[in-house]
């Protein structure tokens, strides 16, 4: 299978250390712990991180890999670099949530009642939010960083990004791309 498996303390790590073979691995692991996944590898370019009905933390970093999260609780923090982040959460969500893809987009589906603070930013791409999630956008801010004052003006070529509340907002949930497209769908 060209896997290292070893223990370390309270963790087990499982690493890769050849050429993979066409067949997926799979790991079974109970639902309620926390992981952490971790690609680095072009050999591994193309194939996906899946990580599906978990209630645990999760902590996913991949180059050249997908990530798809399906029917997860939270906390977790998700990046990818050259791969699309899908995830869908459960009703109930424990924060914070960070799902961060740089050249793909991110498409994420959360419960309408969801109360989150969250902080969107797509670069390169747009953000679109499904009908009827309540999100309120913060104010623009009169005067930038180093005090330039930004009154009476209107910004046009900025990237596209949201910071506010949703629903009255709640744990954090932070989306960005930066060559993608964001999108926030109603489960």
């Amino acid at each position: 299978m060209n896997l290292s498996v070893r223990e370390n303390g309270t963790a087990v790590d499982i690493e890769d250390v050849g050429k993979r073979e066409k067949e997926p691995i799979v790991i079974k692991v109970p639902n309620t712990m926390a992981i952490k996944v971790t690609t680095t590898s072009i050999m591994n370019a193309g194939w996906s991180v899946d990580i599906k009905d978990f209630k645990g933390a999760v902590e996913v970093s991949t180059m050249y890999n997908a990530i798809n999260l399906n029917n997860i609780v939270g906390p977790v923090n998700a990046k990818t670099i050259y791969g699309e982040l899908i995830a869908t959460f459960t009703n109930t969500i424990k924060g914070p949530i960070s799902l961060v893809a740089v050249n793909k987009f991110v498409d994420v589906s959360i419960p309408q009642n969801l109360k989150a603070n969250v902080n969107f930013s797509a670069r390169n791409g747009g953000i679109y939010a499904a009908e009827g999630l309540d999100i309120q956008k913060e104010p623009l801010k009169d005067k930038t960083s180093d005090g330039t004052d930004l009154s009476g003006l209107t910004e046009h070529g900025r990237s596209s990004e949201i910071k506010g509340r949703l629903n009255g907002g709640g744990i954090d949930l932070i989306l960005k791309t930066s060559y993608g497209k964001i999108y926030l769908r109603k489960l």
